[in-house]
């Protein structure tokens, strides 16, 4: 279990990007600023982490597409809802 105590965004997307071995594109830096408090169980699947954070935050998340290189990382592109 990961706890967060008025983490920043920023630092929860890399510490999600080691343990899921991802990359993140955030489009507006301002969510990199957004705070969370709380419990994460670190064994839930990726999707689910980040839906929980976009449950109580105004950005969305989607899978970029791949070049198809097995070197490459998965990246996950985080934008505003607006």
């Amino acid at each position: 279990k990961i706890m967060l105590d008025k983490t920043s965004m920023k630092e929860i997307l890399s510490i999600l990007s080691k343990r899921y071995d991802v990359d993140f594109v955030v489009r507006d830096k301002e969510i990199e600023n957004y705070t969370f408090s709380g419990g994460l169980i670190s064994m839930n699947r990726l999707e689910q982490l980040l839906d929980s954070f976009c449950i109580t935050s105004n950005f969305k998340w989607r899978y970029l597409p791949s070049s198809y290189d097995l070197h490459e990382k998965q990246r996950i592109e985080i934008y505003n809802n607006y």
